[in-house]
């Protein structure tokens, strides 16, 4: 529950800094080192996140399928044989 509540009040503070920055102009540049840390920290903290747990594409990257197609006959082409498409 807490962490609902630190959510809900990080996004009211971005959304209140990006109209700073865009509408009302006080104080911009500290607004701007702001959202920029704000970006910085979810930057990292979702790559740091996302590194811990793994992506999942080591294991897809073991199992490559390789794509279906008939074989070339004794000549060397397959020109009377249709590829197999799926």
């Amino acid at each position: 529950m807490l962490k609902r509540v630190l959510a809900w009040i990080a996004l009211i503070f971005l959304l209140l800094i990006i109209t700073n920055i865009l509408f009302i102009h006080v104080y911009v540049t500290e607004s701007v080192t702001i959202f920029l840390l704000y970006v910085l920290i979810l930057y990292f903290g979702r790559n740091r996140e996302h590194t811990a747990e793994g992506t999942g594409e080591e294991e897809m990257d073991n199992n490559a399928v390789t794509p279906e197609t008939t074989e070339d006959n004794e000549s060397g082409d397959n020109a009377d044989k249709p590829e197999l498409m799926e």
